[in-house]
């Protein structure tokens, strides 16, 4: 199988460091399936960069004008030009085009299509091309999936652009796109388009590695038993009330108030390997989050002693960021083992 990557896959997720692009990833490993970017593709996608880059810099510099009527300066966003000139552009592409093969993709170069064949689908107005006749780098990424089809392949498309890449819910192109098919001399039913990579995890990755399913559930907390925010915030909230207890906190007067939280705050994890081990799920990640000291000024005061090197967060809030490993039980779900250590900031607990 060849499982060819739209733009639209690539611009929301350029860095290929997210969930599905990692379950993707291992599909690969596990099938021997290829993924492939046409290099048109890395075009679109940096042609988006300097889109989203000269907006971004349009609504800082609008704001910073709106501000400056108010502070009676004006400052202004410089380098934006600079930064997406030719060669600084050409950097970014290299890096780009390095990322998707450490991935293990492949970048295929322009499909050869007679030209007759381009002007031919769009004189009808034939999919990929628009009614308005737009369309010509998506007719050029549907001739590489023909291409990748010809060796007897099975060539799988992933796109959110239903519009020029119409499919049904079972991943049959549209009509006007298996038009081209007979030009190509690539017999029907070798290629499938899918609109989301959820999607085809569902229709093909899921049956093939169930495994695979699970570990998405649980890199992205939609495991029905295993739910490691909860085992984080209850062993955070632990670490918190023990020294809570062993300082003293709840005896000195006033005492801290009974409807202090000790639970983390925006906690945000990243999970970065899941191992299944006889019946058990082994976990690591990272973790990042704060605890509310402005209700507890004794506590805060604790802190300060254990962490007297340390002054990243404001006299209200703690700033937490640690490494995480836990063990549960792949059946029931129970914490068999966990452990945090903080990357800085003071606070440990195992």
């Amino acid at each position: 199988m060849k499982i060819v990557l739209d733009a639209t896959e690539i611009i929301r997720d350029p860095s290929l460091s997210t969930v599905q692009m990692q379950m993707l990833r291992e599909f690969a490993r596990l099938s021997g399936a290829e993924v492939v970017v046409p290099e048109v593709v890395l075009q679109e996608a940096m042609c988006r960069m300097d889109e989203d880059v000269r907006s971004a810099a349009d609504r800082v510099q609008k704001a910073m004008r709106d501000a400056g009527k108010w502070l009676g300066a004006a400052t202004f966003v410089s380098g934006v030009d600079k930064w997406l000139d030719e060669g600084r552009r050409r950097s970014h592409i290299e890096r780009l085009r390095s990322r998707l093969e450490r991935f293990g993709a492949r970048i295929r170069q322009h499909p050869e299509v007679p030209h007759t064949r381009l002007v031919d689908a769009l004189r009808v107005r034939r999919r990929p091309f628009s009614q308005k006749g737009q369309g010509y780098p998506d007719a050029l990424i549907w001739c590489t999936v023909l291409d990748l089809a010809k060796d007897g392949s099975k060539v799988v498309l992933i796109t959110q652009n239903k519009n020029d890449f119409p499919a049904n819910d079972n991943g049959i192109p549209d009509p006007g796109l298996l038009a081209w098919f007979d030009d190509c001399q690539v017999p029907s039913g070798r290629v499938l388009v899918y609109h989301s990579m959820d999607a085809f995890s569902t229709a093909v990755i899921s049956p093939a590695y169930p495994v695979l399913n699970e570990t998405v559930q649980i890199m992205t907390g939609r495991h029905p038993k295993i739910n490691l925010r909860a085992a984080i915030t209850a062993k955070v909230t632990g670490i918190v009330l023990v020294a809570v207890e062993t300082s003293g906190c709840l005896t000195l007067n006033p005492p801290m108030s009974e409807h202090a939280t000790v639970e983390p705050h925006d906690l945000r994890v990243d999970i970065r390997d899941v191992r299944y081990v006889s019946k058990q799920v082994q976990v690591a990640a990272a973790c990042a989050f704060y605890i509310d000291l402005s209700r507890m000024p004794t506590l805060a005061q604790v802190f300060d002693r254990w962490t007297a090197s340390f002054r990243p967060w404001s006299a209200d809030t703690l700033s937490v960021s640690a490494e995480v490993s836990a063990t549960f039980d792949r059946e029931s779900g129970a914490v068999m083992s966990f452990e945090i250590h903080t990357v800085a900031h003071g606070m440990e607990g195992a």
